[in-house]
């Protein structure tokens, strides 16, 4: 009996031991490996452009043409528009006894009488230009560069600027209505191109060097385009 107990007891004991090992054992919590997924970038790849400038090309000045200068005038010749032939700018009589004084300092102390009153230089050109009746005027500054050129600037000889201003502008005055009549005939001055330069052209006898001095005479003296 003795034997058969202690038998037992270690059965006993040997069942409860695999019977505890069975219930009472606790599985082993598994290792969880966090993985971290990177996501791809969605901002595409821009290279870096350095933008490339184009210097625009830089204005180069065009040359004012020589319209004075005889050689250019193969296809025409103009030296005076028709409108300023007629008007009476620019220039009243100060700015011409100034601008006869700059030429020549004798005309400083230039006077004759006319019409009752002692008058300048400039006065005689402005008021003699004008002419004896309405629409016979030649503006003034054409009149002065005209006797300027032809008389280089100097006193009248007999000092009778009256009769000289007057001689010029029935001249001139002349010729200009001739071509707007058509009195002559325009045929034979295909190259002239208008009324008041074929006046100027008539007074020079054609003589183109002199057609040239008076343009640049006019240029000179009243800082402006005989062509305006």
């Amino acid at each position: 009996m003795t034997v058969l107990k202690r038998v037992l007891r270690v059965f006993y004991v040997t069942s409860i031991v695999i019977l505890m090992g069975a219930c009472g054992s606790i599985a082993p919590t598994p290792t969880v490996t966090a993985t971290a997924t990177i996501a791809p970038s969605l901002t595409p790849f821009i290279p870096s452009i350095t933008p490339t400038v184009t210097p625009s090309p830089t204005n180069v000045p065009t040359a004012t043409p020589d319209y004075c200068n005889s050689a250019q005038w193969q296809d025409k010749i103009q030296v005076i528009s028709q409108d300023l032939f007629t008007a009476f700018e620019p220039g009243g009589p100060i700015a011409l006894d100034r601008i006869l004084g700059e030429q020549n300092p004798a005309w400083a102390n230039f006077r004759q009488t006319d019409h009752g009153e002692v008058r300048s230089a400039g006065i005689i050109f402005h008021e003699t230009s004008m002419g004896p009746e309405l629409g016979t005027g030649i503006n003034p500054a054409v009149i002065l560069v005209t006797y300027g050129v032809e008389r280089n600037w100097e006193l009248p000889v007999n000092g009778d600027l009256v009769t000289e201003v007057d001689r010029i502008r029935a001249l001139l005055h002349q010729r200009e209505t001739y071509w707007i009549l058509g009195t002559i005939d325009l045929s034979q001055y295909p190259m002239v191109a208008n009324a008041a330069t074929y006046a100027l052209y008539y007074y020079f006898n054609g003589d183109l060097s002199k057609l040239e001095d008076w343009c640049r005479t006019y240029l000179r003296v009243f800082n402006e385009s005989p062509l305006k």
